[in-house]
């Protein structure tokens, strides 16, 4: 009895063993290093969202259509932007400073959260940079598309905000949300029928449907769990907790993803409920007329968010973000988990739309637009960059874009 009980527990502990080892072993090759010498924190679960527009404090806007709620912290400033540490109007504190507004949606928002050190540091290496003090100002909001950029330009150029160059980053949220207002009966120039109809839905809560609540009820509770999971990741002690805790985050943010989609797919409310006056499209839009209709619009707003800036002779520049369902990468392990959905109700306006973007580039060129396709910027890089199945992507990612965006800047 008292060798079988020997042998059990010699068992388990070689079981245990095993275990451990190939846990380390996963840890290493996913993460880099030895488990128990890297210092871990829960997982950034900061890309996963409730749906676009419920639980992300965002505000219906009078000019804007929306922005986050004010509130006191270094992340959301006196006007409702993220990322940004300053109020705005931003006042120059010196003739040494250079103010650089930079406009788009979340992923232009997120650049300027990881990205903007590496954006200064080359370009402080440049003569023309010396001695400057750099400040990037955020005007980038999660949902924004054209011409929500252009009016946002002109809205704090008319209440005097100084800019000595503007940077505009976008494209996805122009393919992936207009098309969706199209499907759902706004006008593709509207603001994001996705993000404005959850807020309609706060506003009066009568407009949403008993499908819609019981979808998000679903949504809040697994995102409840996500972040305890999170929390369980972060926390574990032994690199085979960790990994078991790891799998079912993996599973849990996948199941999350579905019901996410699921809500999407979901009509809005109908326009004649809404208290936001939104107008129908002006013309039966499908196929490749609705996307060439939409690279023709984003177009016309960036040529005038030129002809605004060169008239006061702030340089601008335009960049089209990568987009992981339009791309050559070789995406990582993790990545393709994690980054790449079959049925994402932005994946078909990507793959239809940017094509239709890029056949802009001359007509933007010909208007003295310095415009910048960065679709292939991450090809070759075989690390995790991309952070949720939408258009974020993580740190190394946003410096990679800095550097393009620098040798842009710096090649002019």
């Amino acid at each position: 009895m008292k060798l079988k009980l020997i042998a059990v527990i010699f068992g388990l502990a070689l079981g245990f063993a095993v275990v451990e080892l190939f846990s380390l072993a996963y840890f290493a090759m996913t993460e880099g290093g030895l488990f128990y010498t890297i210092e871990r924190s829960a997982p950034d679960l900061t890309g996963v969202e409730v749906a676009p527009g419920v639980g992300s404090e965002q505000r219906l806007h009078p000019y804007f259509g929306f922005v986050i709620t004010t509130k006191p912290t270094q992340d959301v400033n006196n006007h409702g932007f993220a990322a940004a540490p300053h109020d705005y109007p931003f006042v120059r504190q010196n003739q040494d400073q250079v103010l650089i507004g930079v406009f788009g949606g979340s992923v232009a928002a997120g650049f300027v959260r990881d990205g903007q050190e590496r954006l200064i540091e080359r370009l402080q290496q440049d003569p023309a940079f010396q001695g400057k003090e750099i400040v990037l100002l955020s005007f980038a909001q999660g949902g924004y598309k054209q011409p929500q950029q252009l009016l946002t330009l002109d809205y704090y150029l008319t209440i005097g905000q100084e800019l000595d160059m503007v940077i505009n980053l976008d494209g996805f949220n122009e393919v992936a949300l207009s098309s969706r207002n199209n499907t759902f009966g706004m006008d593709i120039s509207m603001p994001s029928s996705d993000h404005m109809m959850a807020l309609v839905n706060l506003v009066d809560q009568s407009t949403l449907s008993d499908d819609r609540i019981a979808a998000l009820a679903r949504i809040m509770a697994g995102k409840a769990q996500l972040e305890r999971i999170g929390q369980r990741v972060g926390n574990a002690r032994l690199a085979s907790t960790w990994f078991l805790w790891q799998q079912i985050l993996r599973i849990r943010s996948a199941s999350l993803a579905k019901e996410r989609v699921a809500f999407q797919n979901l009509p809005p409310i109908r326009r004649d409920q809404s208290v936001m006056a939104v107008y129908p499209p002006r013309e039966e839009l499908s196929g490749d007329k609705l996307y060439q209709r939409i690279a023709e619009e984003w177009a016309n707003a960036s040529i005038m968010m030129h002809a605004q800036l060169a008239s006061r002779n702030i340089p601008y520049y335009h960049f089209l973000q990568p987009n992981q369902y339009d791309s050559n990468k070789t995406f990582s392990p993790k990545e393709l988990s994690t980054a790449l959905t079959d049925d994402h109700p932005y994946r078909g306006g990507v793959e239809q739309g940017y094509p239709w973007l890029l056949d802009q580039t001359e007509r933007l060129r010909q208007a003295d637009v310095n415009f910048y396709s960065a679709l292939a910027i991450f090809d070759d890089v075989a690390s995790t960059l991309y952070i949720d199945d939408c258009c974020h992507f993580n740190v190394l990612g946003n410096e990679i874009l800095a550097d393009f965006i620098a040798d842009a800047i710096l090649s002019n």
